[in-house]
């Protein structure tokens, strides 16, 4: 299980409140709040950190191996302004070994890189602050750091190519030549000419650069050069070069070419582009058997494939084929639910309670105010927890200080293994936020399972999740929608990442899209994820013609479909579980 730690989860400490996150202990005090055996530890960070003192607060980070406290101690003297820059610069890397990787909270993660590379330039070691800002990037002041130490303009550019910075990367190479760059750079920000131009001369250096000719083929391919286009992808081999091939093919009208070159790729995605074909062409048994192979291969478009083939089944009068799709059809299929099947979930009986030693101490966090520390605890012994029981004692403390991330994944884990622990299901899928939830829904006529569903499909409960998008927040608004809302609601944009306004944009939203498709949740929610006009637009073509059917298959945004599926999933098993009595 991914877990991260930091700021996001009022996990961390910034350097505002660094120095007094610690309640301060006044003379007159009877008795030191920390001086229970359990909080030992923590009074030894307390007292050290009130004291500046380097040395004890260098033996706490040695004794405190697997605990938050090793987090919060290394992060501290990273950022001790009694230590010199030099001398602070050794603590980050072990802070950033304990925040985990995880794609959705990459803001907190970028912000503890720039900070390293800031404190390394500042120490004048430029190499390791160079690699810094590297992690640091997109980040405006990670693309000045790098600009301030990289003379090189090669490497710069290239620094800025990996960060898919394209426009960044062609501004640093200037008139400088190096067509490797420069190539894909063009390539990527739709400058076709400039990047075929730029394709040949790399060729020209590298005649046998696998990846210039190929990106030269695509170029070729995009500029409407199909035969030029497929003479370059016929030299040369991989998926991609098929996928080349099917697309110029289908372009050009001959489908049966098309299909062997999808077939010949024996990769899902594009099998199912060739029973597309197959149907398109009416050879429909040839489809039913692609389908069923699609289906027998276990990736996420298994359940498309059986339902598909289900259809073709039922429309052939296919007996076996029909028994075989069936059988293919995963238990909690979307799909299920369009035919009508209910999701049944038996569960056993509840297990006997444990307390795991981090939920005490935890416990002892809360009664000295420190609920960041309190959180901490819980969320690292999450990672090691050996056993259901255990898991569900700290997700259940960690939901009540309001952390639904690390928790519904930890509890998820255990549904994979086939849990039917009615607690472990619920906090797989948890009602977050509740009252702001239930009020805005409310507000929207919404049902809120609706809401935690898409809510759980989008940012899994993590309220400065940042995707690849630019999508933010709890309900992952892209910056264009935000504002979009804000002016709809006739109000000045509110903040992404604040829970209250990220939930209120998204019922409000949930609510527009509702209403645009007159109550057809089928249409609303993947409009929340690919644009109601894409969505209508499919819906009311004629390959569709509002026939639901074929919508499901037809949605070529792959994201969008199996968006479409999980929210779906998601809905159906938060109203089964929460019909349940408590």
């Amino acid at each position: 299980m991914a877990l991260a730690v930091g700021p996001m989860l009022s996990l961390g400490l910034t350097r505002e409140h660094l120095f007094t996150a610690i309640p301060q202990v006044e003379v007159q005090t009877v008795q030191d709040p920390y001086d229970v055996s359990i909080l030992a530890p923590y009074k030894r960070f307390r007292d050290a950190l009130l004291a500046k003192d380097v040395p004890a607060l260098q033996s706490l980070l040695a004794d405190s191996k697997g605990l938050y406290l090793e987090y919060q101690t290394a992060l501290t003297l990273a950022r001790l302004p009694n230590l010199s820059f030099s001398e602070r610069l050794s603590y980050y890397p072990q802070a950033l070994s304990l925040f985990t990787d995880d794609p959705l909270m990459v803001v907190d993660k970028k912000a503890l890189w720039l900070e390293y590379a800031q404190t390394a330039e500042s120490a004048g070691v430029n190499d390791t602050a160079i690699q810094a800002y590297q992690e640091a990037l997109p980040s405006d002041e990670a693309i000045a750091g790098l600009k301030r130490l990289e003379s090189n303009s090669f490497k710069l550019a290239n620094s800025f190519l990996n960060a898919s910075l394209y426009r960044e990367s062609l501004r640093s190479l200037g008139d400088n030549d190096a067509p490797s760059i420069s190539a894909p750079a063009y390539r990527w920000t739709y400058q076709n000419d400039e990047a075929l131009s730029a394709y040949e001369n790399w060729l020209a250096e590298e005649p046998s650069s696998f990846s210039a000719q190929l990106g030269r083929a695509w170029i070729l391919y995009r500029l409407g050069r199909y035969d030029e286009a497929d003479d370059a992808f016929a030299t040369l081999s991989g998926t991609d070069a098929l996928w080349g091939r099917a697309l110029i093919a289908e372009a050009q009208g001959n489908f049966d070419k098309a299909i062997g070159y999808y077939l010949a790729t024996r990769e899902s995605r594009f099998l199912w582009e060739a029973a597309r074909l197959y149907e398109r062409n009416e050879q429909l048994p040839e489809a039913l058997a692609l389908y069923l192979n699609i289906a027998a291969l276990g990736d996420d478009l298994n359940d498309d494939a059986a339902f598909r083939a289900l259809t073709l089944a039922e429309s052939l009068d296919d007996q076996a084929s029909l028994d075989k799709a069936q059988s293919l059809l995963p238990k909690r299929s979307f799909f299920r639910l369009v035919r009508g099947e209910q999701f049944q979930i038996a569960f056993s009986e509840p297990q006997a309670p444990v307390t795991p030693y981090a939920l005490d101490l935890a416990l002892a966090l809360e009664d000295v105010g420190d609920n960041n520390a309190a959180l901490g605890e819980l969320a690292f012994a999450l990672r090691s927890a050996k056993d259901e029981a255990t898991m569900v004692a700290l997700a259940k403390a960690l939901q009540d200080l309001g952390e639904y991330r690390h928790s519904s994944r930890a509890a998820e884990s255990y549904l994979w293994r086939g849990s039917q622990n009615l607690d472990t299901w619920r906090l797989a899928y948890p009602k977050a936020y509740p009252a702001m939830v239930e009020n805005e829904a409310t507000k929207q006529e919404l049902d809120p399972e609706l809401v935690w569903a898409v809510m759980r499909v989008e940012s899994r409960f993590f309220p400065r999740a940042l995707s690849s998008a630019n999508a933010k927040g709890l309900m992952q608004f892209i910056p264009s929608t935000w504002e979009w809302m804000a002016e709809y609601q006739k109000e000045s944009p509110g903040d992404p990442y604040e829970p209250r306004d990220n939930i209120r944009y998204g019922t409000v939203y949930l609510r527009y899209l509702l209403n645009y498709f007159d109550g057809d949740v089928e249409l609303a929610i993947p409009s929340y994820n690919g644009g109601q006009g894409y969505i209508r637009k499919l819906y009311e073509s004629s390959a569709v013609a509002e026939n639901k059917v074929d919508f499901y298959r037809l949605i070529d945004k792959r994201e969008t479909r199996e968006y479409l599926q999980k929210v779906m999933v998601d809905y159906a098993i938060y109203k089964a579980l929460y019909a349940l009595p408590e």
